[in-house]
């Protein structure tokens, strides 16, 4: 006997996302997932076919604020890398956003030594770059040291490159960006 309570339950598992293939899920989620990991992050929480197609996308637009998530990201890197090739929208701020959780530390972590140790992982595979910084940091170097090596790395699929530095304007082009279409100086 088929009770109303069991014959719902059967159809909304047969018309939910989870019969899709995942050809067609992994289309879906490269459009829903542009939001730093969030949406990802909560599809890998429905079901266990939904998160073995959603965990990729979990790196597919990523928001890094701080030494602390740049640490920890790099981190991963080194002990997954393919993970790498997920990575298509990176932003790169240099402070950690207001209210987050910080790790108090003995040594001091610089912001270009972050971001130089995690770009080498990522620079082939990211579509869009944004690096915020402040001053402070960079001035430490000579010149512009930290971004001019950035910008030596080779970025096949780039096409939107943002920095907002004070030092932005005295950059050299990247050369090693073939498809660079947009380049954003502040």
């Amino acid at each position: 006997m088929i009770t109303a309570q069991s014959s719902s339950r059967s159809i909304m598992k047969s018309t939910g996302i989870d019969i899709l293939p995942p050809e067609i899920n992994n289309v879906i989620f490269e459009f829903a997932c542009t939001d730093g990991g969030y949406t990802a992050g909560s599809l890998c929480l429905v079901s266990k076919y939904i998160n073995a197609v959603a965990a990729p996308f979990v790196y597919h637009s990523l928001t890094l604020s701080g030494p602390d998530q740049m640490l920890a990201l790099e981190s991963r890197l080194q002990s997954y890398p393919n993970h790498a090739r997920f990575v298509r929208h990176l932003y790169l701020a240099e402070h950690p956003l207001p209210g987050a959780k910080t790790v108090k530390r003995r040594y001091c972590i610089s912001f270009p030594s972050c971001f130089t140790a995690i770009l080498p992982h990522v620079a082939p595979y990211l579509e869009t770059l944004t690096l915020a910084s402040d001053l402070r940091s960079l001035i430490k170097f000579k010149r512009n040291e930290p971004l001019e090596e950035m910008l030596t790395l080779s970025y096949p699929r780039l096409t939107s490159l943002t920095i907002h530095t004070a030092q932005a304007c005295y950059l050299p082009y990247p050369r090693n960006s073939p498809s660079l279409t947009h380049l954003h100086l502040s």
